[in-house]
This record gives structure tokens, sequence and C-alpha cells, in this order.
């Protein structure tokens, strides 16, 4: 099929080379002999004969025509033989046959260039045509020389309706003004640029980037422009999407103080993510994405050590491993933290890396440590009444009869033994039902000088020698709260007054109104509570310096239910203390003012 195709366009193209090289030369002969005898007028019509067979069938054709007019022209044209060899008609016939030659050949060769033109045209109007980028050609006055296929999908025009055409005759105004501004860049820079610029396709916004430059003629001089779009919105997402998610696992690493790495041992080059740095103490770099070389300097030798340590074990092991570690920073503090790591293996199993991530701990080891202790105090302070309440429940038949006096300060030993398990127990169990959110309150409208006073007189065996002041601002509105358990936070704050204040001193118990709220402040003067240690204050199983080295005991849980409690009332407690001076607490709770303030 094929060879038959060929073989009918080589017959084709042979018939029209041979009508090109007879038709002129013949159509000048009939002209010559019936219009035109004059010698001087014999290769008048011939030249462009020749002319016209080159340019219509090439150099074949021309050479051709050549040959017939040189034969014509002496048979017919010409008075006798001898006349031909005559020296003016034979540079005549020289000069005719050399232009014939001269024009065939140059026709020729036009048309071999305009055909390499033609096809290099084609070829790239293909390749423009079939890429899945905007291309457009633009000469220096902004009219479209070549636009592919992709333009006119994405404006919706037939094609080649872009050429000549200018910007502002197929884009929105504002667009067209940008293109024109940015040729002008490309043509007065001389140089490409790039940008993203946002166009509207079909009804939806896509991203391009757009890149320009300058084509050159053979004076290097720009004469066109040629920009290609590059459709990037998936793109675009893509990177949105990587850059939210590097963003949120930045914000999970932060929230659950979790740092990753990467260590390659070949190199001796690592990675951190940005919270790997915070929890060790370490300025992050302004890429974290870079990998360090060998040891970071701001870490101390000896937490490098016990890193060292744990991932030589996993080179040397080529397992997994957990380990907890306590880390030295650079500022002298201590951290603990929760290594996890593996190895990361090539196609052949070989050990090319390790990752693992890093768990800052300290917290949690401060819990453990505190509960630790709390079992310590609870053990402590069941083992105490319980031994006084088994030694004198079994010594006190015999002293019933023998000793009746004895008897009855046994009978009060055990009286208050099991008032301090009372207490205990109720702690214990109050702490369960908020820790399950389980505490239910029975709230009523209470005056806060009377709810103040019981709570004072029901505490006067543990204020005894200590003068308590309940000093009441006028004004006073009443407050919803359950009676009981705001007499448990007053009585909390009350007698830890006592245990911690100075022995002697007045202790202020002072209510006032302010705006919508009751505040409650309970003063002492002593040692105070030092500036680091109030934060903590209220957090559970928390108990000061001062606290841990007295002789009081306790469970360091009281203030955590004491603040619960008010924040189960909606409303508020702190603390301020003055070193060396006093300390109040403050109880800020919703008054009746509060409704009517709304109302």
């Amino acid at each position: 099929m094929l060879g038959e195709l060929a073989s009918g366009r080589a017959r084709a193209n042979w018939l029209w080379k041979t009508a090109a090289a007879v038709g002129p030369p013949v159509v000048a002969f009939v002209v010559q002999y019936y219009g035109l005898h004059a010698t001087m007028a014999r290769w008048a019509l011939f030249y462009p004969a020749v002319f016209v067979a080159s340019l219509l069938g090439g150099m074949e054709s021309g050479l051709v025509a050549t040959a017939i007019a040189t034969a014509l022209v002496p048979i017919f044209f010409m008075e006798g033989t001898s006349s031909f060899f005559a020296p003016q008609n034979l540079i005549s016939i020289f000069i005719f046959v050399t232009m014939g030659i001269a024009i065939s050949c140059v026709h020729q060769r036009l048309r071999t260039i305009m055909t390499e033109l033609e096809r290099s045209r084609k070829w790239l109007q293909a390749i423009m045509d079939n890429s899945p980028n905007v291309i457009v050609i633009k000469d220096f006055t902004g009219h479209y020389l070549m636009a592919n296929r992709r333009l006119e999908e994405l404006l919706q025009i037939g094609p080649g309706e872009a050429e000549g055409k200018t910007d502002a005759m197929i884009f929105p105004t504002e667009s067209a003004e940008h293109h024109h501004q940015t040729d002008a860049v490309v043509f007065a820079k001389r140089s490409a640029i790039t940008y993203e610029e946002i166009l509207e396709v079909h009804g939806e916004k896509r991203v391009f980037l757009t890149n320009k430059f300058p084509l050159y003629n053979s004076r290097t001089y720009p004469f066109a422009i040629c920009a290609i779009w590059s459709d990037i919105t998936d793109r675009k997402r893509v990177e949105e999407a990587l850059q939210q998610s590097e963003a949120d696992l930045r914000q999970a690493e932060h929230i659950a103080h979790l740092g990753s790495w990467t260590w390659n041992p070949a190199n001796d080059t690592s990675r951190w993510s940005e919270e790997l740095y915070r929890i060790l103490g370490v300025e992050p770099p302004a890429s974290v994405d870079a990998p360090i070389k060998g040891a970071h300097p701001d870490i101390p030798p000896e937490t490098l050590t016990s890193i060292r340590g744990a991932l030589e074990k996993v080179l040397r092991e080529g397992r997994p491993y957990e380990t907890e570690l306590e880390i030295k920073r650079s500022d002298g503090t201590t951290r603990w933290i929760a290594a996890r790591g593996e190895p990361v293996r090539d196609e052949h199993g070989e050990i090319i890396a390790v990752a693992g991530t890093a768990q800052d701990i300290t917290e949690l080891k401060q819990l453990q440590r505190q509960r630790d202790e709390w079992t310590s105090l609870i053990a402590h302070d069941l083992r105490q009444p319980i031994g006084v309440i088994t030694m004198a429940a079994s010594a006190l038949p015999e002293l019933h009869e023998a000793e009746p006096q004895q008897s009855h300060e046994l009978i009060k030993r055990i009286a208050s033994a099991a008032d301090g398990l009372r207490r205990l127990v109720d702690d214990l169990l109050d702490l369960s039902l908020l820790d399950a959110r389980r505490l239910t309150l029975d709230r009523q409208w209470v005056h806060p000088q009377a709810l103040v006073l019981e709570t004072v007189e029901r505490l006067a065996h543990l204020t005894a020698g200590r003068r308590v002041r309940v000093i009441v601002s006028d004004g006073l509105a009443d407050v919803f709260v359950d009676q009981l358990r705001m007499g448990q936070v007053l009585g909390n704050l009350i007698s830890n007054a006592v245990k911690y204040g100075d022995a002697g001193s007045e202790i202020d118990v002072c209510i006032e109104q302010r705006g919508g709220e009751v505040d409650i402040a309970v003063e002492n003067h002593g040692e105070g509570i030092p500036r680091e240690e109030i934060e903590h204050l209220f957090n559970r199983f928390m108990r000061t310096e001062r606290a841990r080295h007295s002789r009081v005991r306790g469970l360091g849980v009281g203030l955590y239910i004491a603040r619960e409690l008010v924040i189960a009332h909606q409303g508020r407690i702190w603390v301020e203390s003055t070193p060396g001076e006093k300390t109040t607490f403050h109880v800020a709770l919703p008054s009746r003012a509060a409704d009517q303030m709304v109302a």
C-alpha cells in the first residue's frame, strides 16, 4: 500500500515537472513566432519562460526549458546556420544558457530552503501542539506569530484564530495588561523571566508557571518573544497539602513533646525535627532539612555519650530498641527522654541508616516520682492511725477495769486516729470523683459571711492559740454554692494558714464584693511561697519544699481538690505570696450581683 502510494506520487511529480519544463518555453515560442519577429527581442520571452519553468518544476524543469529555448531560437529566429556562429549570437546564447542554469539553481535552492522551512514549521507546530504546556510566540508589537493547540483549548477558540491577534483581543483586560507588562520587561532586560499567574479556565481558577524569554536574530537583537505556561495547579495543591501535613506534624510533635530523627552512619550525618532541637535545648538552624555533620556543638559530652551508645547498639545488634535516657542540656538542666529507634535497611538487607523518635518524658518521670512519694505517704498515713487503733483497742479491755481514766484517753486516741483515717479516705474519694468528673454539688444561695463564720467555728479546735479575724466589706451579695464543699475549700485554706504561718501570728479572712464576684481572701504571715513553686502549687501531689521538710504530713492533694471544687462552682482560685512576709489565697465566686448585671 505504501509502495503504491509512493509510486503514484512520483508519477504525478514527474508529469508536473515535464509540464513545467515544456509548457513555458512552448508558450514563449508561440508568442515570439507569431507576435514578435525583431531580432533584438528573440530571447525576451524565453528568460521569463525559464524563470517560470524553474519556479514551477525546480532545477530539472528549468534546465530542460533552457535547453528547449536554446534549440528553438537558433532554428526559428536566426537567419541561417552561418548566423548561429556569429560572435554576437554565440555570446547571447552563452548568456541565456548561463542565466537559465543560474535561475534554475537559485530556484532549486529556494525550493529546498522553503521545503525545509515548511517542514521545520510543521515539526515545531507538531511539537507545540503535543506539549501539555501553553506555548506562544509573539513579535515585538505583541501580535501572535504562533500558538499551540493548548492555548486554543484554554481560550476555547478555533485552530489558528490566535495568530495575528494581540493579548487585548483574546484575554480579559487585566490579564492582557499583565502580559503586556511582562513582555516589556523581557524585551528591556533581554533575558528570561519566570513568574506565577492565575488564569480562569472553564470557570475554574488555575495556577500557571510562566516562563518568557526573547528570541534573537542574527544581529543578537530580540525580534520575538516566546512564552511557555505550565499548569501547576495540581502541583501547587500537592505542595500546599504537603506543607499543611508538615505543619500538622510539627504541631503534633510539639504538643506531644515528640521529636524525630534520622542518622546516617556512613558519613555520620543526622537530621532532626524542630521539636527534637527543643527537647535537647538546642537552637534549631534556619533549615532543619540540612543534615548535621557529626555531633552538635551545643550538646554536652555526657548527653552525646548516651545517644552514641544507643545508636551503636542498633548498629551492633540490628534490632529496634527502646530506652530511657537522662540527658543534660547546655543550660545545665536535665531532662528525661524515651528514645526509640530501628535500623533502615536497603534491598540487600544492609543497614544504611537509623531512624527513630525521642519523647520528652520529664513530666511523666516527675509524676512517677510524685506517685511513689504519694504511695509512701498513704502507706505511712494509714499505718500510723491503724497502729494507734490496734494498740489502743487491744489495751482497752484491761485498762477499762484497772484505770478508767487511762481508758478514756485511749478512746480519744482511737477517735482521733479514726478521724484522721476518715479525712484521708475522704480526700482519696474526692480525688477519684474529680478525676472521673462524677462529683455532684448540692448548691443553694448562701450569704458569704455566714459561710466563712461557720467554717471558722468548725475549725476552732485547729486554730486554738491563733487569732482568726473575719473582715467583711459592705454590700455583699449571696453566692450560689454547695455549702459543705465550699466549707471544705475554705477549711483547707485556713488549716494551711495555721500549719505554715508563723506561730502566734494572726490569720485574716477578708470578704469583699468585686463587681459580679465575691472575693474571699485567706491571709497568713510567714515565710511565704517561692515564686517558682507558685505555678505548680495547685497541681496534684504537689507540696512545697518547705512542706516536704516540715513535720506536717500530707498527700499534696488538698489544694488540687480545692481548685477543682472552685472551678466546679464557676469560680477562680489563686495565690499571692511575698517571701518572708505573707501569703494570700483568693477564692472568687459568682454572686447574685452578676445575675443582676446580666439582667
